[in-house]
This record gives C-alpha cells, sequence and structure tokens, in this order.
C-alpha cells in the first residue's frame, strides 16, 4: 500500500508528499538523477544506463541511454524535446524521442556534474586532470579547453533554461550571464549546494547561511529554527524546496521555514548528492525527489 501523504507547513506555504513508482529499477540502492521542466515531463537516469519519462501521471521506462556500466550518471533538461544526460565517460542528448551520443572529448576524471541552459549551451565537468575546470557545449560539439576554472573541486553546479545563465561553486561561487563568467564571490558559508532558475534568480546553500543573487549582488542571510540546509531546488524566487540532514525547508521569497522530516530511514545522503541533482522543482509548489529504492515523491501544494 501507499505510504500516507505528509504534510510540510512552510511561511505561506503547505507541501504534501505523495510517493509515485519507478518502475523496472535494475539495481537496488540505485541513486537516481532526475531534471523536470513541467509538471508533465521529468526525466530520470540511474548507475546503469537506463532512464525513465515521467508523462504526468506516472513513470515510464526504462529504456537504455548509455552502454550497461556502473558509474555516476547526471541529467539536466531545459524543455521536453532537449536533455542532456551522461555516465562517465560520455554526455547524450536526448531530443524529446531518443538519445544519441555527442562527439566525443576526453574527460580524465570522468564527468562528475552537468547542467544545461538549453540546447546551445550546457557545462560539464571536471574537463581536465585539475579537477578544477568546466568545459562548454554549444550545440554541436564540447568546447577543447575549459569554460571557466572554479579554482577549486566543483560542488555545485545550475542552469536557468534561458539559453545561458548558470552558476557554479567551489570554495567560490560563479555566475554566467550575457555569454561572461563572473569572478568568483566568497560565501557566507560552506556551499553545499546551488540551484539558478529564472528571473536570474539562484539560491546558494551554504550549511548554516544561504546567498541570493538576482543578477547583480550576492546577498546573504543566516538560518533560523535550527535549519542547516545541505540540498536546494528552486522553481522561482519565490519557492524552494530544501532539505537538511533529515527533513524539508520551504523558501516562500522571503524567509525559510522548517518542512516536515524526510519518510524514513531516508537521509540527505539519499536524497540530494552536493550537487543538488536529486530533486527538480519545474514550477512553484511542484517538485520531484527520489527515495531510496523504486520511490519517487511529489511535494506538491496539492493533492
Amino acid at each position: 500500500m501507499p505510504a500516507p501523504a505528509t504534510s510540510s507547513a512552510g511561511p505561506t506555504i503547505d507541501l504534501s508528499a505523495h510517493p509515485v513508482a519507478l518502475p523496472g529499477l535494475p539495481k537496488k540502492g540505485d541513486r537516481i538523477h532526475l531534471s523536470c521542466t513541467a509538471k508533465d515531463f521529468c526525466a530520470a537516469v540511474d548507475e546503469t544506463g537506463m532512464t525513465w519519462t515521467w508523462s504526468g501521471t506516472a513513470w515510464t521506462g526504462p529504456t537504455r541511454f548509455a552502454p550497461q556500466g556502473d558509474f555516476e550518471a547526471h541529467i539536466a533538461c531545459s524543455s521536453k524535446t532537449f536533455c542532456m544526460a551522461s555516465d562517465d565517460k560520455q554526455a547524450y542528448v536526448f531530443d524529446g524521442h531518443g538519445w544519441t551520443a555527442t562527439p566525443h572529448v576526453a574527460w580524465p576524471l570522468g564527468i562528475k556534474t552537468l547542467a544545461c541552459a538549453g540546447p546551445k549551451y550546457c557545462v560539464a565537468g571536471p574537463a581536465s586532470a585539475k579537477a578544477t575546470d568546466l568545459r562548454a557545449w554549444h550545440g554541436t560539439g564540447w568546447t577543447a579547453g575549459p569554460d571557466v576554472d572554479l579554482g577549486d573541486s566543483v560542488v555545485a553546479l545550475s542552469c536557468v533554461p534561458d539559453g545561458g545563465t548558470c552558476g557554479a561553486g567551489a570554495k567560490s561561487i560563479f555566475t554566467r550571464q550575457g555569454g561572461k563568467w563572473s569572478p568568483p564571490v566568497t560565501p557566507d558559508g560552506q556551499l553545499v549546494d546551488l540551484s539558478c532558475t529564472a528571473g536570474p534568480f539562484c539560491m546558494a546553500a551554504e550549511h548554516d547561511h544561504y546567498g541570493i543573487w538576482t543578477g547583480g549582488a550576492w546577498t546573504h542571510g543566516t538560518f533560523k529554527y535550527g535549519i542547516l540546509l545541505n540540498g536546494v531546488a528552486c522553481s522561482s524566487a519565490k519557492f524552494c524546496l530544501g532539505f537538511d540532514k533529515t527533513s524539508t525547508e520551504v523558501w516562500n521569497g522571503t524567509s525559510w521555514a522548517p518542512g516536515d522530516d524526510l519518510p524514513s530511514p531516508a537521509t540527505i545522503d539519499d536524497i540530494l548528492d552536493l550537487a543538488g541533482a536529486y530533486a527538480s522543482c519545474p514550477v512553484d509548489g511542484w517538485c520531484m525527489a527520489t527515495m531510496p529504492g523504486p520511490t519517487m515523491l511529489i511535494y506538491s501544494t496539492q493533492p
């Protein structure tokens, strides 16, 4: 029987969590990365090269996007007709119908992170053995050299589906707008995740602090209520779903407030990695999040 829905009360936003099945998961405990562009479209990939799509009512699949393996997978979608996914050595593009490998380039340390602003701009890395740089995709191929060097191993990467706006962070945070990456900005706390959406708007999870970027200078705040944010997914400047070690948090456009505990025995390690790849919020008040095993949770303001 499905688990009962639970409620999460934010400052002005009430969320309920509803489980949905992910069929055909080939590996017990497999980590799933997902990306949603609307309430009726998400795509997900696992560590063995399988992929699923969400139609608004159910997950379908799996089908194969990459050769069978055991690797760290990533996915980023900017629309129903464009997604990019990766295994440890190769990136693949989804056109709404099927998957095609991108022109091969060397990834000496494998692909550890990936984000897309649209069909003509994605960024992934590390690009070299330095482990600090990211390579760009411009619609037909990958740049030979780095698009940006973060100066340290990447912690978080997120792009806005507007064609070119992104945020990336290591010990410092960089933003990309108008085709150029900004100088580094030092967060108030240790950066653990970053989520960027239209506006532009980026929310940085800095453990016991948070940072906000709206196209100019970053502003920073300190969490109340004992919140220690470890992951974040935003749909707009007015809605973000955050994750503490064992609980959810809600941003309503002006402040963060505690939500419900995650379903036991889930923990932050089961839900989000440090690059924030395991939850996606395409619209205000609606998010898809992975759970351990063959289950997803929809967090929404409606049943």
